[in-house]
């Protein structure tokens, strides 16, 4: 029998069930990318939390104020044409 795989934070984890949906996502801010493997269900946030520890940046590293603006974008491969 498989021993469960360990996350970052040590706990054991169990492997994935089969009908949970899981996602390859790729995080970049333009210079640096991680890829993050997730269940469909996971928080966009909790995502973009362990980029930003990663990477040893926070709002007062990268000289945010009060009303700064992040920008999330979605890459579209492919498409659709008449």
């Amino acid at each position: 029998m498989d021993t469960p795989a360990a996350n970052p934070e040590g706990e054991r984890i169990p492997p994935p069930a089969e009908n949970i949906r899981q996602l390859e996502i790729k995080v970049t801010d333009g210079s640096n990318e991680l890829v993050f493997k997730v269940k469909g269900s996971t928080k966009l946030g909790k995502v973009v939390n362990k980029f930003c520890v990663h990477q040893g940046k926070d709002p007062e590293t990268l000289g945010m104020e009060n009303d700064d603006i992040i920008e999330m974008k979605s890459e579209q491969i492919g498409g659709w044409s008449r």
